[in-house]
């Protein structure tokens, strides 16, 4: 891990948390760190082995574990720009972790949407949508005894041409 050299937040200062008429204002605390997945820097996360995979999923979790005693923050999120044309400006294989003070709205209201749907049918909606995408088929993308990857159905981003069949008519 290492420091981002673009940050959008720092871990340094306070939060400052502040009204401005209906609004909130706040100082841009959290952390915004780089992960190098691997000392090559020719290598992509795609040609690494299970144990090199691995230690990058061990290397997210300790970094949440450190970030969760930091008691201003409240949510993180991993992601990967892979390539120019994702926003990328290094060409070496790494993750971006970013911690904030607040969850964003759309992940709070998945949150709730979710315990809504388990309180009505008594069942998780995630466990749901995965036996409807397996059952289906349509939209599968790879399935093994510990994973399952597919496409959304109504995906809010486009996908590579060719990954995903579109949904029925």
């Amino acid at each position: 891990m290492v420091p981002n050299r673009y940050p959008a937040l720092r871990v340094e200062g306070e939060i400052d948390r502040t009204g401005v008429g209906m609004y909130d204002k706040m100082n841009g605390i959290g952390a915004h760190e780089v992960i190098i997945e691997t000392p090559h820097h020719e290598q992509s996360m795609a040609d690494f082995d299970d144990n090199q995979i691995e230690k990058v999923i061990w290397a997210y979790r300790d970094r949440i574990l450190d970030l969760k005693r930091d008691s201003r923050l409240r949510y993180v999120l991993i992601f990967k720009n892979h390539g120019p044309e994702a926003g990328a400006t290094l060409a070496h294989a790494h993750s971006q972790l970013i911690a904030t003070p607040v969850v964003p709205i759309r992940v709070t209201e998945e949150i709730k949407g979710a315990k809504q749907y388990f309180d009505y049918k008594e069942r998780c909606v995630f466990c749901d949508i995965v036996r409807e995408e397996l059952a289906g088929q349509q939209r599968l993308v790879s399935e093994n005894n510990s994973f399952v990857a597919f496409c959304p159905f109504a995906a809010r981003f486009p996908l590579r041409p060719g990954s995903c069949q579109s949904p029925p008519a």
